[in-house]
Formats: C-alpha cells, structure tokens, sequence
C-alpha cells in the first residue's frame, strides 16, 4: 500500500511523515513514513546488492547483476554505470579520457545500473599508459576483447572500436589496425599487420608475417536487441575465436606457416605487436549507434564468458537508522513497494533502538535482536521487544537461479503511532500515620498506562528523599493505586508528586524520559493521629 499523496504532510530528518487517524489496533494517531531504500543505505552494510532505475524513474534497490569487475588480468574495464573517467580511476586503470561523447544512463542496458548511450560519431577516445597492452612497442601473448551491445540500426561502417599504429620493418613503416565494424549486417573483426613472429630472428626488430586477418560473424546482427560479442586469441595454438552469445562464429590459425594465416593448425603461433611508433590512441565506439555495456579487454583467454544478468547468491542490505522524531514510538504497520519476478524472494526484519549508534556487524547477523516483518503487516506493535525512535530495516535479497530474474525494491512505507506519556494521576489523597503516610489516586483513563513512579523529598519541589522503606525517590510502584509509604521521620514534613508511565517512558527504559507529572501533595507522619 502506497500512502496518498494528499493526505497533510510535514518534514521531520530523512523522511516525509503521513497524518491519518488509524483504527482497530488503536486510538492513537497514526503516521506513515515513506523511505526509499536506496536513499538511505547504512554505510558499510551492503553486500550484493545495487542501485538501479525503478519504478517511476526513481532510484531503487536491487540484487546485484553478474557483471564484470576488475581481476588480475583485467587490461581496461568500463562497466558504464558512471562516467568512464570515473570508472578508470576507481579501478586504478593505466587508460585515461581522452575525450568522452558517450551518455550515461539507465532505461536502456543489460545489466548493472548503467550503459553508454553512443550516437555516430561521439564515442570514447583513451590514452593508454606506459603499462598497458596499447604502450607502444609492446608484444601480447593470450588476449581476449568481449562486449554487450544494442545497436540502433546496425549500418555498414559502423564502427566499435579502432586502434591505429605504426611498425617498422626493414626502415619501413608499416600500418597497424585493429577495427570492429558492421559489414552487411554482420560484425567483422580486422587486424591489419598486428601479428609478429619472434622467432626465425634473435637479434634485431621483429619479423612481421605481413597480412590481414579478418574474423566476421555468420549471424546477423539484429538492431535493438542485446548480443555478446567476445574475439579470443590462444598464443600457444594461435587460435584466434570469434563469439556471439557464448556460439562459435568464426575461427582462425594465426601460425607461420604459409604467411600470416594458416588453414590448419600448423607452424609456429604468430604473437600480437603494438609498433614501436605507434600513437597510445584507442577508440571506443567511434562510429557506432546504439548502446555498450561491460567493454573489458582481458590478458588472458576468456574460457567462460559470464552471459548471465542476475547474481546467483543472495544480498543484503541495512536501511537506517531512520529517526522517527520521539520517544515512544512503536510500529504498528510495514509495507512495500517492490518486484519479485519468477521465483525471487525479498524478506523484511526490522529493529528499533532509542539511541542514534550505527549497527554493529554481530548485531545485523543475530536474527534474534530483529523481528521479522511482511508487507502489508498489521499489529498493536510490530516489535514486541519495544519501540524506539531510531528504525533499522534489514533486507534479504534471494534469487531462483535464472539468468534474467532480479528482485527489487523501490520504496518502504513504516505505519506509527507516538505512544505520549499518560496522564498525571488526579485527586491524590493523603493520610499520615505513625513513621507512615499512606497516598491513593483516582485512576488514569489511559489504557497504555503500566504504572506509577512516586517521588519525594522534604523540601517543596526538590524529591530526593531517601528514608522510605521501599528505597529512594523515585520509587517505581507498578500498576496500584494505593501506597503505604513506612519507615517515614515522625515530625518531618514530606512532599509527594506522581507520574504514570507506560511501555515507553518506563524506569526500565531509562528514568529522565519525558511524564507527566501531578501536583505536589504534603503530609507529616506523626504517632500522635488527629
């Protein structure tokens, strides 16, 4: 259930509070606030998760996608869920921005919270660092490129990446290229005097088999539609391997036998060479139209591409501590706004403290300090161990082992009541006796009300008194309405005052808290009776 937006509102930290009167469970007044998850994460307290596009084109919770992160032999990531150049530095890459004309954004990608949104001729220009596989004069071994992509209309020359250098051979130069672009609706691979053969010289620059390789696609490409694409290269085979969702389309022997390329798995595997006088200019997407998610270039040959969206271990998440604004609050309701595709699972447990203090890790993993709640739940308190003002909510995400279905969580709305200190007990009665002095009260109307706490002194407004048999002020009576307070000075004037309390201002919720408090009476114990 979602709350009306029309209904009064007013601001209180962190969260919008809606007025309403409840009934049923209570008299009191009830609130409703409404949280948005992602908005309130709890620092630290996160595991598996991620924050996406959700409904209303809001921020929303989820289980995290199977993408890509960096690894050992990861050359250059860009998972595009924020700006490329933010993305290069975070994973301490050796490629920097050149020039960047691609969009971030989230209603079109296949997984994670973002992909690049390229239009012709505003991709992505990188400079590669001394330490990258692009470092001019740098030889590869084993190399794998991979890809998601959605084109717009798949035109030929479009164009996904284009890497340019140049070699020398014999005091020649010799153009270098490695390109990917769209040929008859089919994706064509193409490098251009990139493999090298190290060894029938030992001494000297590196002998070039000189010729082209080109890769292409059997299958069509379809426009706006997501394909992987991976193009793998094996240096001890010379196997190089053409992809597209995880098949097979094309494959070549790149070997020594017979020039550059062999039909057949001989002669001696040939090894990739960026030339010595080669530019450090990659581009990403130079002339392509369409959407890029998950670009990696890996040092290694990519066995398994992982194809798959949704994560298949669950997450979790801590929202809070959200400040309800008082003392005394209990829940009274918890509902949801959220997605469960197939067979996936999102659980709810909450838990409420009177103190701002950031969880602790045991305290998140121990079921038994949180209660367990559904949406659309109801009850007189939804955490019987007591209210509170600060409220953590735990999520559990669960996946059904899919490769699409991801859980999500757009919003959370807590149902309230502030349960006020009761009433001051009315019309108190004294009586003084022997070392005594005996006190009623009529009886709060409150149905909250627990108890009473008395205090005493033996001065006008100052209650510290300490001779009563029953202890010092205050003096925690429990639910009664009578008192014979014994062990009392005869001759000593004493002065009285009472306050009720319920489940939330209790002794054992801490003394200081806010009650409400009757007139002062006064009395004087005396052996002599009147």
């Amino acid at each position: 259930m979602l709350v009306n937006k029309s209904k009064r509102t007013r601001h209180i930290p962190v969260i919008l509070v809606f007025l309403f009167f409840a009934t049923g469970f209570s008299s009191a007044v009830e609130y409703q606030a409404r949280i948005s998850p992602a908005e309130h994460l709890m620092a630290g307290q996160s595991s598996g998760v991620q924050i996406v596009s959700g409904l209303w084109n809001q921020d929303a919770l989820a289980l995290a996608d199977e993408e890509y992160h960096p690894e050992e032999n990861t050359e250059l990531l860009l998972n595009f869920n924020a700006a490329p150049l933010m993305e290069l530095m975070d994973s301490r890459s050796p490629y920097a921005v050149n020039r960047s004309g691609i969009q971030i954004q989230n209603y079109e990608r296949y997984r994670g919270s973002g992909s690049a949104m390229v239009l012709p001729g505003q991709g992505l220009e990188l400079a590669a660092g001394l330490g990258s596989m692009f470092a001019p004069g740098n030889v590869w071994s084993d190399f794998s490129f991979e890809f998601w992509m959605y084109p717009a209309m798949f035109r030929d020359g479009e164009e996904l990446f284009l890497w340019e250098g140049t070699a020398w051979v014999e005091d020649s130069p010799v153009s270098q290229r490695i390109s990917i672009s769209a040929e008859r609706g089919r994706l064509s691979w193409i490098f251009d005097d990139f493999f090298i053969s190290l060894t029938p010289r030992t001494e000297g620059p590196p002998q070039f088999q000189t010729s082209s390789v080109v890769l292409s696609s059997r299958t069509e490409i379809v426009p706006r539609t997501w394909s992987h694409h991976l193009l793998r290269y094996d240096s001890e085979s010379g196997v190089l391997e053409y992809l597209i969702n995880g098949r097979s389309e094309d494959v070549r022997y790149i070997s020594s036998d017979r020039g550059a390329v062999s039909g057949g798995e001989k002669g001696t595997p040939l090894l990739p060479y960026v030339g010595e006088q080669s530019p450090n200019r990659v581009h990403i997407a130079p002339g392509f139209h369409g959407f890029l998610d998950d670009f990696r270039i890996s040092r290694e040959w990519v066995e398994k591409p992982e194809l798959a969206v949704a994560e298949d271990t669950p997450g979790f998440a801590v929202v809070g501590p959200v400040d309800l604004g008082d003392d005394g609050i209990r829940l009274t309701g918890f509902d949801a706004e959220y997605r469960t595709p197939g067979n996936t699972d999102i659980r709810f447990s909450v838990l409420q403290r009177d103190a701002y203090a950031p969880l602790q890790d045991w305290e998140i993993s121990d079921d038994s300090r949180w209660s367990f709640v559904s949406p659309g739940e109801r009850a007189q308190a939804l955490t019987p161990g007591g209210g509170g003002r600060f409220v953590y909510v735990r999520i559990e995400f669960f996946p059904d082992g899919t490769d699409r279905n991801v859980p999500m969580l757009q919003e959370i709305t807590l149902t309230y009541d502030r349960d006020p200190p009761p009433p001051a007990p009315g019309l108190i009665r004294v009586e003084s006796g022997d070392s005594l002095i005996y006190l009623s009260w009529s009886d709060v109307v409150a149905s909250s009300v627990e108890g009473y706490l008395l205090y005493y002194g033996d001065s006008p407004g100052q209650y510290f008194g300490e001779d009563a048999d029953l202890g010092p002020s205050p003096i925690d009576l429990g639910n009664v309405r009578e008192v014979e307070l014994t062990g009392l000075t005869n001759g000593k004037m004493y002065y009285f005052r009472l306050a009720s309390y319920n489940s939330y201002n209790s002794p054992d919720r801490g003394l200081y808290r806010d009650r409400n408090i009757s007139r002062e009476v006064f009395a004087r114990p005396s052996r002599i009776q009147e």
